[in-house]
């Protein structure tokens, strides 16, 4: 999806806060916001992006069992993304895919930064085929720390993605992970 067609989608959705200065998760100042949460008040929108996104993992035929969504912007995303993939029957060895999400939770350290914590359960197994997911990427830094912390639990990470690849600093790989988003070019350039 093009940069700037996503951009007047979620300008439709009133999705774009100006007048910062606002401080972004990867710490930089900006004056342009993106509460990519708010895509959740219309149903018909999330649920289009949604399915544009699994259309995305499909073509790039990435293959997964379960969908991490990183705290907090990601975890409505991969509860829509999940949804999305089950109603689309998308397959994967043959079979329809029984997608299911879990949230991984923020900690902060002691020395001010965070990490994630992936909660044990029945759908992160050591060896589930997992896809790290957040709303919006600027620099890949939560993408990152929730890969860590998903090898800290022995899950084998398929992807990365993030709905909106804000930052031109967002990498096409993390970890040696490919990174999927919905556009190509980032949105860096909001005024």
């Amino acid at each position: 999806m093009k940069a700037q067609r996503l951009l007047e989608i979620f300008e439709q959705a009133d999705c774009i806060e100006r007048g910062g200065p606002f401080t972004l998760h990867s710490g930089r100042e900006t004056n342009v916001r993106i509460n990519a949460e708010r895509i959740f008040e219309h149903d018909r929108i999330a649920k289009e992006l949604s399915i544009c996104f699994a259309g995305r993992l499909k073509k790039a035929n990435i293959n997964f069992d379960t969908i991490i969504g990183v705290a907090n912007g990601g975890v409505p995303f991969a509860e829509a993304l999940a949804d999305a993939i089950r109603a689309l029957g998308v397959y994967k060895n043959g079979k329809a895919s029984k997608i299911s999400w879990i949230e991984a939770s923020k900690v902060r350290n002691k020395d001010g930064m965070y990490s994630f914590h992936i909660p044990a359960s029945s759908i992160t197994l050591p060896g589930t085929r997992v896809l790290v997911l957040d709303d919006v990427g600027t620099t890949g830094k939560a993408l990152r720390a929730a890969i860590r912390a998903a090898w800290d639990q022995h899950l084998d990470v398929a992807a990365a993605g993030c709905f909106i690849k804000r930052g031109r600093k967002m990498p096409a790989k993390i970890l040696g992970k490919p990174v999927i988003t919905l556009n190509d070019e980032p949105l860096e350039d909001l005024r």
